[in-house]
């Protein structure tokens, strides 16, 4: 059918032209790392900070991945056996890279590559 209507389905479409700029703090880009991540790895383990995992006992099976990703600076050493220890990729929104960027907080995941989203 190639009838058309006024319903604005098209309006609801992303423009491709449009483009979101965020400025990168030096303090914060200096953080970043210096090689591009071009690797793979066989497992991966996503671990949030909800809390969902409190009191399950996975930190073993979840460090026995290759790759482990973390989200938003969680804490590990209270939870260790809970939510494991290693962290392949730390992923950081908005507010916990300003606030890394500005030396409030301490990144938690220190041998973990940063990915600020």
């Amino acid at each position: 059918g190639g009838s058309s209507d006024d319903s604005g389905a098209d309006e609801a479409a992303p423009d491709a032209s449009l483009r979101l700029v965020y400025r990168v703090p030096k303090s914060l880009y200096q953080q970043l790392p210096t090689e591009d991540i071009s690797h793979s790895f066989d497992t991966c383990a996503v671990v949030g900070n909800s809390g969902t995992l409190l009191k399950r006992g996975m930190g073993e099976e979840i460090d026995n991945h290759t790759a482990v990703v973390r989200i938003n600076n969680a804490p590990l050493k209270r939870f260790a056996a809970d939510v494991g220890t290693r962290t392949t990729l730390s992923l950081v929104n908005q507010h916990w890279a300003r606030e890394l960027a500005d030396q409030r907080v301490s990144l938690l995941h220190r041998d973990a590559q940063v990915l600020a989203f």
